[in-house]
């Protein structure tokens, strides 16, 4: 196996990299979006935004793919940052550099793949790659195809779409601690993480005396999920839960992993209405289509409960938590796959 050398501009690189404060922060469906289209487009079962760090290749966006992150030193992608070119590997079992790489000779098992170099500042920060476990071939409009997508991830990174409070938690801590605040499955934010930001986000909604929704979302049945097709297909399951809440909620809401099969979402600015369509609107995106994994088929569903108040200074996040759990076991109660809500005021 041939390990990436480093490219001549690393230093810049990581110091561009770092710069973003985008290294262990939470999964966005700004990214998701070009992941999912890069999976159809060419009808492979994984597609990444992989971001090359000094130690490994950590994943911002991945389809079909439930590792957060490798190794720098058996990456594919850390071969594809050194060249303006897309890399394209049609066999990997013909090709001395990669045929006994680790993700080749184990899962994923590897054996196509095309990245293109994610362009920053002069650097390349990672890729956007394609990968199937069969070999394939790439056409020149198919290069062309993504090195678009490529581009539309370059532009993005421009941008920020996260809350301020979110920023300023991600920004104020350094790559190690805030891996601690990230579930590694499904990317949102883990209990400790929710514990630190919704202190801020409520006391910023009270400031601007907004209305807030809470709510606890339940995967219906998950127990079930993993008796009948296994931890791995349950682990790919919750994946898809929070890609698709993602996909539903506005891009400056808090998602965090609440509970093995549990989440939650903080909606700040959130009218009672508003907030009925954003819980309608979750449950229809989650079950809107079946979960297919291989020969399994299965349709996801939620039970969700939701408190809303008006933000002041006097609200308690404990308190917005028990009323949208007491909401919740209504949702159950009431055959689940729906949507229950409490109001505080």
């Amino acid at each position: 196996m041939k390990k990436p050398p480093l490219p001549s501009n690393e230093i810049q690189r990581i110091a561009n990299l770092d710069g973003l404060d985008i290294i262990y922060s939470p999964a966005e469906e700004r990214f998701d979006r070009i992941t999912r289209l890069a999976r159809n487009i060419f009808n492979v079962p994984i597609a990444l935004i992989s971001l090359i760090t000094q130690k490994c290749q950590w994943f911002k966006s991945a389809q079909g793919l439930t590792a957060a992150e490798t190794p720098r030193e058996i990456s594919f992608c850390g071969h594809a940052i050194l060249s303006e070119d897309t890399l394209v590997v049609m066999d990997t079992l013909l090709n001395p550099d990669f045929a006994d790489n680790p993700l080749v000779t184990n899962d994923p098992h590897i054996r196509f793949y095309a990245g293109h170099p994610i362009a920053y500042d002069g650097t390349h920060l990672g890729t956007l790659c394609i990968i199937d476990r069969v070999p394939r071939k790439l056409l020149p409009r198919d290069l062309e195809t993504l090195r678009s997508l490529t581009g539309w991830v370059e532009n993005e990174l421009k941008v920020t779409a996260l809350s301020q409070a979110q920023r300023q938690l991600v920004s104020e801590r350094d790559e190690a601690r805030r891996s601690a605040l990230i579930d590694p499955l499904t990317k949102v934010w883990n209990r400790k993480g929710m514990d630190e930001l919704l202190v801020s986000e409520l006391s910023h909604a009270a400031r601007q005396k907004q209305q807030v929704v809470l709510m606890l979302l339940d995967v219906d049945h998950y127990k079930a999920v993993n008796d009948n097709y296994g931890h791995v297909v349950g682990d790919i399951a919750l994946q898809e839960v929070a890609q698709r809440i993602r996909s539903s909620v506005r891009p400056y809401d808090v998602i965090a992993r609440y509970g093995g099969d549990e989440f939650l979402v903080f909606a700040p600015d959130c009218a009672e209405n508003r907030g009925i369509m954003l819980a309608e609107r979750i449950l229809a995106r989650v079950n809107s289509e079946p979960l297919k994994e291989g020969e399994i088929e299965f349709t996801l569903s939620l039970s969700i409960g939701f408190s809303i108040a008006k933000a002041s200074q006097d609200l308690k996040v404990k308190k917005m938590i028990e009323l949208a759990d007491a909401a919740l076991y209504e949702a159950k109660d009431a055959g689940r796959n729906c949507v229950k809500h409490r109001s505080l005021d």
